[in-house]
């Protein structure tokens, strides 16, 4: 439980660094630039929240494993690090490149690459199905200054008719004075 704390402090830190680095940023827009992560995270905690489904979760902190089970999840809390890696502000509108691979069954894959390295988020991929419903949306984040670094990968993975099915985050984070802390979450929802 002592690592569920932890990790649930570091994520409150980082989130509150990244929010703070980009409220400068944020605008309300309806207009859709690149893709569109946080109205797919809304729609997943709105169904999430109505369906109350149990999740099996999977942390690992600096080698230490903990496996936590709960079906009393604060959904807009558990995926708001998957927010944070919302490429469709106005100020990012023009730092993207886009490109479109067809797959042999039908569907796409579209990758979003930062074409500067000033972008947060270094590369995303959303994958459809032939008929466009979401089956994973994953991504790179790097920040580098002068009081820490992290560099973080996250995948959100939906089943059939866009439910969320899986969700990881993985990271190295490196804060001066304290050093690399290497984390992973990986939670399985249980409709």
């Amino acid at each position: 439980m002592k690592l569920f704390v932890q990790i649930t402090i570091i994520h409150f830190i980082l989130s509150s660094l990244f929010s703070c680095a980009q409220l400068d940023k944020i605008q309300d827009t309806e207009e859709v630039y690149n893709f569109d992560l946080t109205s797919v995270v809304d729609s997943a905690v709105k169904d999430l929240s109505r369906t109350s489904p149990a999740v099996e979760k999977k942390v690992l902190y600096d080698g230490q494993e903990d496996k936590v089970a709960s079906s009393t999840i604060n959904w807009e809390d558990e995926l708001e690090v998957f927010e944070d890696a919302d490429i469709n502000k106005p100020i990012l509108k023009n730092s993207y490149q886009k490109s479109i691979q067809n797959k042999s069954d039908g569907g796409t894959l579209t990758r979003f690459e930062a074409s500067g390295p000033r972008e947060l988020v270094r590369w995303m991929e959303i994958e459809k199905n032939s008929d466009g419903e979401l089956l994973k949306i994953a991504f790179k984040m790097l920040t580098d200054n002068s009081l820490y670094a992290t560099e973080k990968e996250g995948q959100l993975v939906f089943s059939e008719g866009q439910k969320l099915k899986s969700y990881a985050i993985e990271g190295i984070q490196t804060i001066v004075f304290l050093g690399d802390k290497h984390y992973s979450i990986e939670g399985n929802l249980v409709y």
